[in-house]
């Protein structure tokens, strides 16, 4: 008896029993039902319903993770966060002044406020903040100083005043107060900036100038405390 070939059999020949979220009653339906409601590696999708990602690696940078996003997102209602907001990319540093610093008269002197309570990128050294790579911005400076006037002979009634820095120019004054020049009394002033703007590699720092005749010292206390934030 010849051999003869067997008649081609098609997907859609080929039944398929329903089941799950599948509702085709053949298999070409099947393939077409499964690639219309399947998430794609690309192009843009709806995905409707609540879905829960069940992994609980915990994330420490913008590639770490259950769940990795490499582009912006758009959230359209309330974002809630169950853990810690970690932000890679918004530095933050917390300084305090806590030892003494001799000023000398009439020259505006760099700040450095030499304790630190965070510094979340390494940026801040020797009195500078600089820039991290990939955090540039809208950065947020609060600076205060504190003046003791240690045996100090002051003619009439000396001005503090405290500047804010950009790349080694001054930016602005911040502060400006009266001081009440009494020897081993303390006064400061102290204010907030916005800085827009900003590129990764510049610089900000605090410098402060005073009048006076005597020894004056920028004194270690709660009184002299740094705050630099990126806050857009």
């Amino acid at each position: 008896m010849p051999l003869t070939n067997p008649s081609s059999t098609s997907a859609a020949q080929i039944s398929s029993i329903p089941t799950g979220n599948i509702a085709a009653s053949n298999v070409q339906l099947a393939i077409n039902e499964i690639d219309s409601e399947t998430v794609h590696t690309s192009g843009d999708e709806l995905i409707e319903g609540v879905k829960i990602f069940a992994d609980t690696t915990n994330s420490t940078n913008s590639t770490s993770g259950g769940l990795q996003c490499r582009g912006g997102i758009g959230v359209d209602k309330n974002l809630s966060i169950g853990g810690n907001l970690l932000l890679s990319n918004y530095p933050s540093l917390i300084a305090r002044r806590t030892s003494n610093l001799n000023l000398s008269s009439g020259q505006l002197t760099n700040l450095p406020y030499n304790t630190e309570d965070e510094d979340s990128h390494n940026a801040y050294s020797n009195g500078i903040f600089t820039v991290p790579a990939n955090c540039g911005g809208k950065y947020k400076v609060t600076a205060q100083v504190s003046i003791n006037f240690f045996n100090a002979s002051v003619a009439g009634t000396p001005i503090i005043a405290l500047y804010v820095y950009l790349n080694g120019q001054n930016y602005a004054c911040i502060g400006r107060s009266l001081a009440t020049s009494v020897s081993g009394a303390n006064d400061g002033c102290g204010n907030s900036i916005a800085l827009p703007g900003l590129v990764p590699g510049n610089t900000i720092e605090i410098r402060v100038s005073t009048s006076f005749n005597g020894t004056i010292t920028v004194s270690g206390s709660e009184k002299c405390a740094l705050m630099i934030n990126r806050i857009a």
